[in-house]
């Protein structure tokens, strides 16, 4: 994985990506890129590497949507996951970085279950603070063991039903699957033009055939 903290979430106020920036420590995420999952528009870009160039933080910014194989490889190359909004309702966006092993800080503003809360390896921050240092010592400690953590974050995911919506949704985001009328997590299967990409560009992916919590994790593998 990268020295690469992903920021999730659109582009809009509420986000907070301007806030991140201005806030965050240079020294602390010196030798780290922070790159944006979602697309950047000239307006966003200009802002943002206006006050990147201002305090010397290093950013990756894209104009299109990332899709496919290239949407997992963004996860999966990190080394922890940012969402610092203003507000939020529980964005589907944190179970996906949960789901690819990431460390997560979050702001409370992000009203994300209580069961994320408690774990260890999820820094929570408030993003009307004027500083969160100390959190970000906290959630770097956690990026920096990023090797060793993954493994508990992606067993955390996977000993709950609930995420099966999480993993349905994934999966047909990516193009992996073709939902059935029912759509539960046993009746979505690799399509056949995706199967035989995924068999050139990977020595194994596991069983494509099982449930969809089993895809998501063998796919990340993969990308990485």
């Amino acid at each position: 994985r990268e020295k690469k903290l992903l920021y999730l979430g659109s582009h809009t106020s509420s986000k907070g990506q301007e806030e991140f920036l201005s806030k965050v420590d240079p020294h602390q995420v010196e030798g780290y890129t922070i790159e944006f999952l979602d697309p950047v528009s000239s307006y966003h870009e200009q802002r943002y590497a206006a006050i990147a160039k201002e305090r010397g933080l290093k950013l990756r910014m894209y104009h299109s949507p990332r899709k496919g194989t290239e949407y997992v490889k963004a996860f999966c190359s990190s080394s922890g996951a940012v969402l610092y909004p203003k507000w939020d309702s529980n964005p589907q966006s944190v179970g996906e970085a949960l789901g690819a092993g990431l460390p997560l800080l979050v702001s409370k503003q992000a009203n994300i279950p209580d069961v994320f809360v408690k774990q260890p390896f999820v820094v929570m921050t408030d993003s009307y603070k004027t500083s969160f240092r100390n959190e970000m010592t906290e959630f770097l400690s956690h990026v920096s063991q990023i090797h060793l953590l993954s493994g508990e974050i992606t067993s955390f995911v996977d000993s709950f039903d609930s995420f099966d919506t999480l993993y349905k949704s994934i999966c047909i985001k990516l193009w992996l699957c073709r939902p059935d009328s029912e759509l539960t997590s046993q009746s979505l299967f690799i399509t056949k033009p995706v199967q035989v990409y995924l068999e050139h560009l990977c020595d194994h992916l596991g069983d494509l055939r099982g449930p969809v919590k089993l895809i998501y994790p063998s796919i990340c593998a993969c990308a990485m």
